[in-house]
């Protein structure tokens, strides 16, 4: 079996042991995790397996032959979970601050707020008693295409329905497409 030199940090620890391994990098100290408890598991359990965690600036975080090494390490890693859950706290705040002033946060935009006019299009169409597939093929006639260019799907068209409208239609009243 060939043996891997290197080790990409974010990749997974348990195909370490059958790959053969004998070294880890990872890009800062602070990438290769941001909890100070999975930090040292991790580091302890790279040392029982023999393997090397390096940083990109080439040090040796699992060399533990060294206490102040260790104790930098170990405070280092203290400081990337204090970073962190600051950093998420304040992320966290300033949606809460936009929410309270009604401003959508989080989650895609609808369909609705990015086009409203093939909404518009589709929601008359629907009305008019044409099937949720018949509406799609009617507005890529009229050039009303998807992201990707394509013609929307019926479950997008669905989609663009208010939940009052989505039940099944039958047709009313024969009409052109406009």
């Amino acid at each position: 079996m060939r043996r891997r030199r290197c080790w990409p940090s974010g990749e997974s620890t348990s195909g370490i042991a059958w790959k053969r391994v004998t070294c880890s990098c990872a890009s800062r100290h602070r990438k290769f995790t941001r909890e100070l408890m999975a930090q040292e598991l991790g580091v302890t359990l790279l040392i029982s397996r023999g393997v090397r965690l390096l940083t990109a600036s080439g040090d040796d975080l699992t060399a533990s032959d060294d206490p102040t090494r260790k104790m930098m390490r170990q405070i280092a890693g203290a400081f990337a979970e204090y970073e962190k859950a600051r950093l998420v706290s304040k992320l966290r705040h300033a949606r809460d601050r936009l929410r309270e002033t009604g401003v959508k946060v989080e989650g895609r935009k609808s369909h609705a707020e990015k086009r409203p006019e093939v909404v518009k299009e589709a929601r008359r169409l629907r009305r008019a008693g044409f099937s949720y597939d018949k509406v799609a093929e009617m507005l890529a006639g009229k050039g009303h295409l998807n992201e990707r260019g394509q013609r929307f799907n019926a479950k997008s068209v669905r989609a663009m329905m208010p939940k009052s409208e989505r039940r099944a239609r039958t047709p009313s009243v024969d009409i052109e497409p406009a």
